[in-house]
């Protein structure tokens, strides 16, 4: 009986661990898609900024060059 008994707690612990580490790693899996997300995110903004930054140099250099006779 007392064998039967640490069997099943043995099982119980083992099982519990398992849902435990499956926790754990979703965790982990969400903190990264975060992290990727959040560098998408900064790329974006960045290459947005860039072609703004590009536009606004043109327009002034057209403008400039329009003030020419």
């Amino acid at each position: 009986m007392e064998i039967a008994l640490i069997s099943r707690l043995n099982s119980i612990i083992k099982k519990d661990q398992k849902i435990e580490f499956s926790k754990y790693k979703s965790q982990v899996n969400d903190t990264d898609m975060a992290k990727e997300s959040a560098k998408f995110t900064s790329n974006q903004i960045q290459q947005q900024t860039s072609v703004s930054m590009v536009t606004q140099a043109n327009a002034q250099a057209q403008f400039l060059l329009s003030l020419l006779p």
